[in-house]
């Protein structure tokens, strides 16, 4: 996984006014999207039993400003999630 992306999603977390007690939902999978420049990521939250798939550009223009870090606009962007069923909330096991 790139560090850009993994970069651009924790400035994204920042900028959505994340709390840092909040828990954070895991990232399973990043696939190229539909559209040039952009990718689909799938996060899982299994606590609640849901997975959600955020449709983002791969890299975002921002400039600093007094208010702090500022994105500027784009075009492409959505998240649709999805309650997951049938034991399928359940994390990933690790490799032994």
């Amino acid at each position: 996984m790139s560090k850009k992306i993994i970069f651009s999603l924790f400035l994204l977390m920042i900028t959505m006014n994340v709390n840092a007690k909040e828990k954070l939902m895991d990232l399973l999978t990043i696939w190229e999207g539909p559209y040039q420049n952009t990718s689909i990521y799938k996060f899982a939250d299994w606590s609640e039993g849901v997975a959600c798939y955020v449709l983002a550009p791969k890299m975002v223009q921002n400039s600093i400003t007094l208010n702090g870090l500022v994105y500027e606009a784009n075009n492409v962007g959505s998240i649709s999630c999805v309650k997951v069923t049938n034991g399928q909330a359940q994390p990933p096991r690790p490799n032994k």
